[in-house]
């Protein structure tokens, strides 16, 4: 029958049938298009650098160990993943290949470390591995060399061929060393920063970097540029802030550098500048706008921890200034133990008053005459006077004179040859009126006026408060070692790899306080913050990396590729299995012809038809294929990755900077989705309205977020017909178009007026349903939580949402209001917000993200709660 059939069957058809059959088992042995070039069988041997290192572009070294982890999957290859950053604590066992979906899933909880990697304890691991054969080994490598890193080469050889995965350039490892702070003029701190970038010779062009300095909260206190010479690996940046502002600081860190390198925390040694007031009462200050203290607590309130109480009390805890003020007498043992306070580095700051002993203190910068001066009253020897112009040796040289401050009274000091010297401020007739002396480490200041009003209206000027800031300013503050801490030093708040800051875990490590100063930031010390809510040290981990370097060259016989060019595996086997298909379609036809049951025609014609028909199915199959490849190739991938998960979407803008504030804030959204909720999104997309597009590229999105800004360029024709359908088919879309003073971008608008200007333009495009005012009954305001409103950054705009709509379910399309919502939710890489908001603070930010999950949730489940059955139970809850 076989020798009938091929004599029966044109050669051409058994061709055909053959290659049909070849492609059904090629298919069906899932062949794949080796991009990677990696071998059928054998083991796989990923090493991971995820020390601090690898924070800079960690997702490029996650995604490529992905690629070559599925790729081993795809082959049924045991896969072994090593990481190198140090572990405090012991492993679980000796390493060993699992399999490829095991070590997948482990790759998705690594995170970098905030601390070196131990290329050490790397290589004796890799000692202990056993495998069945030679193995492919892929070093993802951050490029710091270590004494190490020979050696562990050579063991990875000694387990196969070894290719080591690295950035192009190596650009962008940034270290940031401890700030410094110092005095600066006129009641400032001067803060100088340096920073480090780990870059190849041929890699190192001018750059410039912003360093931001913030406080507690995350809001940013104040920024510089840090700028990187061309081929320099060292930059230098100041910031010169006022005293009370610097006092508030509690982070410095690298904008866009996500990284525990590129953070320094700053602890109490930086902020902390206690002065002590000394008051014989153990009430302090009982009668406000009469004693001493008051005015001295008005003028240091902001810029110093102040504490009131006698010395014993005062010097128990660690100072960096005591006053002593209207003339108080001290007891012999008091002055002894300032005295002995003094000399170790203390700053003591006196005040004149009618009971201060000329003769028999001992803690006076200068000697006093026995009586005063009285200017202005009935004995008085002139006109009240005014001041004169500070010495240059002064630390006040650099404060303005006011004309308005006046002195009445005053303690004469004695004229002696070194007078001159320790004056450091004096009246307009050359009078002493603040002298100063060194003793050992430590200074002695003294006022001849009294703090109140009594002698002179200086305690009722600024410059009393810029005068007890310089003086501040020349203590010594808190010492590593004055710190009040405990013996043992527990971690308060630590940092991640991304320089991120997080609560401790159970199994932390505590600290030793007499060997904190000597201490640099490791697997067994995390760099953070340690100590009590008393006094906290900070640990960082710029010191402890500042002296790395890149490795220079690499052994023979290893080779070297760019993350970036880690491809992709395709699996072939639907392509492979369509084609097939079409052409088990040709040949039902071909022999539907020569079988005679097709329309009967000439013979020749007939065989014309069927050649021409393969043809035009081989062709149609062949233009398919290329055609789908076309296809794929320009299709956006996050409107790909959007068909295959769940994402929210943005509208570009045309402005940078509104565009990442969209975006960084729909992907704080969808943190807090993904935590709140059961709505587990992708990382949010940017789609491009100001040019055509069709509705197949907005319909995977459940709802656009549209920031107006006055120049935004207005959708065309083609894309309105879009977003039209988008609308029509249940998307919704919120548009937020803030217009007031201080939201991002409402300066640029010249071109389109304002926002709100702008939006109704964009507007008049769409078919936009009939709007209403939210109200509370409003299925927005309870669709997770309940909610008076949907306030964003701002709370005082106006949100409409469609009236009546019998479309969608009774499902709003839109949501417009102007309250800034993605600036709301938007924080940096470190996970701080990004702008602060107006009016209510960081209650108003809670409610802010409130609002975006109820539109999500309203976005994705309707108007379910609008059922009647629910609104008791939520009307009880909100009368509570």
């Amino acid at each position: 029958p076989c020798a009938r059939w091929m004599r029966a069957a044109p050669w051409w058809l058994v061709a055909l049938r053959m290659l049909i059959a070849g492609l059904v088992i090629a298919g069906l042995a899932e062949p794949l298009w080796n991009a990677q070039g990696l071998k059928d069988s054998g083991p796989v041997v990923i090493v991971l650098d995820d020390g601090w290192a690898a924070a800079h572009r960690w997702p490029d070294r996650v995604a490529a160990a992905r690629e070559i982890i599925e790729g081993a999957d795809l082959r049924r290859r045991p896969v072994a993943l090593v990481t190198t950053a140090a572990t405090p604590t012991a492993s679980a066992g000796p390493l060993a290949a699992t399999d490829a979906r095991d070590a997948l899933a482990r790759l998705n909880q690594l995170e970098p470390k905030p601390w070196s990697a131990d290329q050490a304890q790397t290589t004796n691991s890799l000692a202990q591995l056993a495998l069945d054969s030679a193995a492919e080994v892929f070093w993802i490598s951050d490029g710091i060399a270590q004494t190490q890193s020979d050696a562990l080469t050579a063991q990875l050889q000694r387990l196969g061929p070894v290719k080591v995965l690295e950035l192009a350039s190596a650009e962008g490892v940034l270290i940031l060393d401890r700030p410094e702070r110092s005095a600066g003029e006129g009641g400032t701190s001067a803060i100088a920063l340096k920073l480090k970038r780990l870059a190849k010779s041929n890699a190192r062009p001018a750059v410039a970097l912003t360093v931001r300095a913030m406080d507690a909260s995350g809001a940013v206190v104040a920024d510089t540029k840090a700028e990187f010479a061309a081929g320099s690996d060292l930059a230098k940046a100041a910031m010169t802030l006022p005293t009370e502002l610097a006092n508030r600081i509690a982070r410095f860190d690298v904008a866009g550098h996500a990284s525990a390198a590129a953070t320094a925390l700053a602890d109490d040694r930086w902020q902390q500048r206690p002065v002590g007031i000394y008051s014989v009462s153990a009430e302090g200050t009982t009668a406000p706008l009469l004693e001493d203290g008051f005015y001295l607590g008005e003028a240091l309130n902001g810029a110093a921890d102040v504490r009131v109480g006698n010395v014993r009390d005062l010097l128990s805890r660690p100072l960096s200034m005591l006053i002593v003020s209207g003339g108080q007498r001290l007891a012999e043992d008091e002055a002894q133990t300032l005295s002995e306070w003094v000399d170790q580095g203390g700053m003591l700051v006196r005040f004149a008053g009618p009971r201060l002993d000329a003769a028999g203190d001992r803690l006076l910068p200068v000697a006093l005459r026995a009586t005063g001066r009285n200017l202005g009253g009935a004995l008085s020897w002139g006109e009240p006077a005014g001041l004169g112009p500070f010495p240059e040796a002064s630390p006040f040289k650099a404060l303005a004179v006011p004309d308005d401050v006046r002195v009445k009274t005053q303690i004469l000091a004695e004229p002696k040859p070194d007078l001159p010297e320790k004056t450091w401020a004096r009246l307009n007739d050359g009078t002493p009126l603040i002298t100063a002396e060194r003793r050992g480490a430590g200074w002695i200041v003294l006022f001849h006026v009294t703090a109140t009003p009594e002698w002179s209206n200086l305690p009722l000027s600024g410059l009393f408060v810029n005068m007890l800031g310089r003086l501040l300013d020349l203590s010594q503050g808190v010492t590593d070692v004055a710190l009040d801490t405990p013996d043992v030093l527990p971690p308060l708040t630590l940092l991640d790899g991304l320089g991120r800051a997080m609560p401790p875990g159970p199994l932390s490590p505590t600290l030793k306080a007499e060997t904190f100063a000597q201490t640099f930031a490791s697997a067994t010390a995390p760099p953070g913050l340690y100590g009590t809510a008393a006094a906290k040290l900070a640990l960082n981990l710029g010191p402890a990396v500042w002296s790395a370097t890149l490795i220079d060259s690499w052994p023979a016989g290893v080779t070297r590729q760019s993350i970036d060019q880690v491809a992709r595996e395709r699996d072939l086997k639907p392509w492979v299995l369509l084609a097939a298909l079409l052409l088990l379609l040709a040949d039902v036809v071909i022999g539907f012809a020569l079988r005679g049951l097709l329309p009967r025609m000439p013979k020749l014609a007939g065989r014309t038809a069927a050649a021409v028909m393969c043809g035009v199915i081989g062709f149609a199959a062949l233009h398919e294929s290329k055609a789908a490849e076309t296809n794929t190739r320009p299709l956006d991938p996050a409107m790909t990755e959007a068909i295959l998960q769940t994402r929210l979407a943005y509208v570009k803008s045309g402005a940078s900077e509104v565009d990442r504030v969209a975006q960084n804030g729909l992907e704080a959204l969808t943190r807090v989705l993904a935590a709140r909720t059961s709505a587990e999104m992708g990382a949010p997309s940017a789609l491009d309205l100001a040019v055509e597009v069709d509705a197949d590229a907005l319909m995977p999105y459940p709802l656009l977020y549209w920031r107006v800004t006055p120049g935004q360029e207005l959708p065309p024709g083609k894309t309105a017909e879009a977003v039209n359908e988008y609308l029509h088919h249940g998307g919704m879309i919120v548009f937020d178009a803030p217009d007031q003073v201080g939201a991002l971008g409402t300066e640029s608008g010249s071109e389109g007026g304002s926002a709100g200007g702008r939006l109704r333009e964009i507007l008049a495009r769409l078919d936009i349903p009939p709007l209403m005012t939210l109200n509370d009954d409003h299925v927005l305001t309870r669709s997770f939580y309940l909610l008076p409103g949907l306030p964003g950054r701002y709370a005082n705009s106006t949100v409409y949402v469609e009236r009546g709509s019998s479309a969608n379910d009774g499902v709003s399309s839109v949501i417009i209001g102007g309250n800034d919502w993605a600036a709301a939710w938007a924080r940096d890489a470190s996970g701080l917000p990004l702008y602060p908001m107006v009016p209510g603070g960081e209650q108003q930010r809670e409610a802010s993200y409130r609002a975006g999950v109820n539109m999500v949730m309203y976005a994705l489940t309707g108007n379910y709660k609008e059922d009647q059955v629910h609104l008791p139970a939520i009307m009880q809850r909100l009368t509570q």
